[in-house]
Parts: structure tokens; C-alpha cells; sequence
């Protein structure tokens, strides 16, 4: 059975899909080295059928198929990624989400074309921090 895509990894081409811009993908998926993060992973032949899921509008971020709404939309008006999805553990984590020794937060702040929206009114988001 094939390896499934960390959620890192499908949130990468959920951004890559929509903005086509590779390193910022990378970024707003929480990877420490975004460029060199960007260029493996479109290497890899299964982020790339995960890339091509999503361009087809097949391909869904975990939570989304129960819940209905994406897991990150391009706003074309701003240029910006609405990412409706984190991780975290202590070390490192995506955009919105981070963890400290009494627990997690959550946060609005803009990394580059990446939006977190992980506290949005009316809207459904999803993410998961472990220690």
C-alpha cells in the first residue's frame, strides 16, 4: 500500500494547485526551508498526483469530504491563500498554529500569500497540535 501524504504535504498542493507559486506553497505548509522543501516535493511522483487531484477539484484535505468546505481557497482579489487547516508540535508548525508548555494559539498573521483563517466567523477549519 502506497504511503499517504502527511498533512503537510497534501496542504502543499492544495496551495500549489491554486497559486502555482511552489516556494510560497511550501511556506504556508509550515516547511522550515520553503524552496528546497518546494523543489523536492514536486519531484515526488505522488505529491504531484495529489497537485493534479486538486487542479481537478478531486482532491481533498482531510476533514473536508465530512465537512464540506476546502481545506485552503486562493482569493484572486487579494493574491492571498485562505488556509483553513494547521498542525503543530513544539518543534514547528503551519501558519495560525502554535504550541507552548500551557498550551496552544491560534493567529490570523499573514505569512507572505499564505492567510491563516483558523478563527474565521462562519467558516469551518480544522488542525491538530500534539507535544
Amino acid at each position: 500500500m502506497p504511503k499517504q501524504l502527511t498533512r503537510k504535504e497534501k496542504l502543499f498542493a492544495c496551495v500549489y494547485a491554486k497559486t502555482r507559486d511552489a516556494r510560497a506553497a511550501a511556506a504556508c505548509a509550515g516547511f522550515a526551508m520553503p524552496q528546497l522543501a518546494a523543489h523536492r516535493l514536486l519531484a515526488r511522483d505522488d505529491v504531484s498526483s495529489e497537485i493534479r487531484k486538486q487542479i481537478e477539484g478531486a482532491g481533498k484535505m482531510p476533514g473536508e469530504a465530512a465537512q464540506g468546505s476546502p481545506g485552503c481557497v486562493y482569493d484572486s482579489a487579494t493574491g492571498r491563500t485562505k488556509v483553513y487547516s494547521a498542525s503543530a508540535s513544539r518543534q514547528a508548525g503551519s501558519p495560525g498554529l502554535s504550541i507552548s508548555a500551557n498550551g496552544f494559539s491560534l493567529n490570523s498573521a499573514a505569512a507572505g500569500n499564505c492567510e491563516p483563517c483558523l478563527n474565521e466567523a462562519g467558516a469551518d477549519y480544522f488542525y491538530v497540535a500534539w507535544k
